[in-house]
């Protein structure tokens, strides 16, 4: 069994109901879930909001809330400090839940790890915008030269993604890592290591650039939902139908 790792940071009652959406279906639809736990940076007020606001599921799931005192730094870095946290306690495999992407039919351990999309072929043939291109880039060139790889296929990211002892001990074997996106790590780890990371179509996507591109002849293929704009008619409508 793999337990649940939820890495909640806002507390608006929008954002708690699609953590209650996240929670329900990696538990209902994930066959190897574990125990759920929620961290988070929190003072005294947001605990006691978060307790009061999933009391129902704290009761049914048994979920632990976990509190770090986390200095304020780029979401990224805040991230990665929670899951190496989050290691030092379980100390064994966890799933790193992110807070709008989850499971819309059965899923198994052969779905993690995998990406469901590529978005460049050839990174080197694109001038990166933006922070995720330049983050996701940098990455693909600090592996290809300090690590002696040629990946140049940059994938979309947003999937299911864990954290074991053997990945962990290359993510902390690198202090450089500390600054990159994990899953951006994770991916280029596995491929390093000769695994397949590619299950075209795993995961659909609601909106894009406020763009809906949820494509309907793939529903019986998704298995997994990433949400952007969760509070758009379009989106509410999609979620309705895979999580009642």
């Amino acid at each position: 069994m793999k337990d649940l790792v939820f890495m909640f940071k806002n507390q608006k009652n929008s954002d708690i109901d699609i953590l209650k959406t996240l929670i329900k279906q990696w538990k209902k639809l994930y066959k190897d879930a574990g125990e759920v736990k929620i961290c988070g940076s929190y003072n005294n007020i947001e605990i006691s909001f978060l307790k009061e606001k999933l009391k129902k599921e704290i009761e049914k799931y048994n979920i632990e809330i976990i509190n770090f005192k986390i200095p304020e730094y780029h979401k990224a870095i805040k991230l990665n400090i929670q899951m190496i946290e989050m290691w030092k306690i379980l100390k064994k495999e966890y799933v790193f839940c992110s807070n709008d992407i989850f499971p819309i039919k059965l899923i198994n351990d052969e779905h993690l790890n995998k990406e469901h999309l590529i978005r460049y072929k050839d990174y080197t043939k694109i001038d990166p915008k933006g922070w995720w291109e330049i983050s996701h880039f940098k990455t693909l060139k600090y592996f290809n030269e300090k690590y002696n790889t040629d990946n140049k296929i940059v994938y979309n990211g947003h999937s299911f993604y864990t954290i074991d002892e053997e990945f962990m001990k290359f993510f902390l074997s690198d202090e450089n890592f500390i600054t990159m996106d994990r899953n951006f790590v994770k991916t280029q780890f596995l491929l390093m290591n000769g695994d397949d990371v590619y299950m075209p179509d795993l995961i659909g996507t609601t909106f894009k650039n406020n763009k809906l591109v949820w494509d309907k002849k793939k529903e019986k293929i998704y298995r997994g939902i990433n949400v952007s704009l969760p509070y758009h008619p379009s989106s509410k409508k999609i979620l309705k139908k895979f999580t009642k």
